[in-house]
């Protein structure tokens, strides 16, 4: 099981607010990584609740303002990584 941070699909606001480069490229291949070790997502029930037992867990930060810098919506953050 794995929650990873995607702080930024947009290398100039990772570069202005963290000084991080390369910042979107980098953490895509971590999460690439993250999902070959995890296979499919899995899920249980524990009576109340649907619980993931087996995956990913992407927190994505979303800056207030910076959502005009893309047209039709939010970015792609994760580059259309899908379980394997």
């Amino acid at each position: 099981m794995w929650l990873t941070d995607f702080k930024y699909a947009d290398d100039d606001l990772a570069r202005r607010y963290s000084g991080a480069e390369n910042y979107r490229e980098t953490a895509l291949e971590a999460l690439r990584e993250e999902v070959g070790q995890s296979a499919s997502a899995e899920y249980y029930f524990d009576g109340k609740s649907k619980l993931m037992r087996r995956g990913v867990i992407v927190r994505h930060l979303c800056l207030a303002g910076a959502s005009a810098r893309y047209r039709g919506g939010a970015p792609p953050a994760c580059g259309g990584i899908r379980p394997g």
